[in-house]
């Protein structure tokens, strides 16, 4: 069995956004690059001593709070 974990990105009073799913063998990794966010999934498995990217997307921080959802 397992267990699917849901990843959001949000500043807690404008917005909230719905990164993507996980499952215990993989994880999201976030990083603010000046006004946008790079999220990065991997899988927890290490080769050659470095984590294995996934996917990624990127998000405006000025556009997710211009928007103002909360998903």
């Amino acid at each position: 069995m397992t267990n699917d974990y849901s990843y959001y990105v949000t500043d807690s009073v404008t917005f909230r956004k719905f990164i993507g799913q996980c499952d215990e063998k993989e994880l999201y990794k976030c990083e603010v690059l000046g006004d946008t966010i790079k999220a990065v999934k991997y899988s927890r498995r290490i080769r050659y001593g470095k984590e294995i990217a996934i996917d990624s997307v990127y998000f405006s921080i000025k556009s997710l709070q211009n928007d103002g959802r909360f998903d």
